[in-house]
């Protein structure tokens, strides 16, 4: 695997995600107690492990020309991802039912950009 380009995703990531976590600080001076929590920053550094861990995975898979496999690989690692988020949803909402609603709101806010930005950097890696 072509560690440069592993690390540069990792810079890239690590910037998104500071930004990410900088926008939701700035944000919850404005806004009510309920939607600032420690519990968003947390959330932010799980994207970041399976975001990063998923990267990885795709792109070793990838290298070995195997397009079939790197197809099987992909919806495993997709399918894997959508397990522990709604096994970390569950896990939160059985003990937190009364920060529900902004949780899943936040929560959802940071899948899709986690997505966008792994699929982005995933065509960008293909396009070379």
């Amino acid at each position: 695997m072509n560690s440069k380009s592993f690390r540069l995703f990792l810079l890239k990531l690590l910037i998104f995600s500071i930004f990410l976590v900088s926008t939701e600080f700035s944000l919850s001076q404005f806004l009510p107690e309920k939607y600032s929590r420690t519990i968003f920053f947390l959330l932010n550094l799980l994207f970041f492990s399976i975001t990063a861990l998923t990267h990885f995975i795709l792109i070793h898979q990838s290298e070995k020309n195997n397009f079939r496999n790197f197809v099987s690989y992909f919806m495993a690692a997709t399918t894997g991802k959508l397990l522990i988020y709604l096994m970390v949803i569950f896990f939160y909402l059985f003990f937190e039912k009364e920060n529900a609603q902004p949780f899943i709101i936040f929560f959802l806010i940071l899948y899709v950009l986690y997505t966008v930005f792994e699929t982005v950097s995933i065509l960008k890696f293909f396009k070379k």
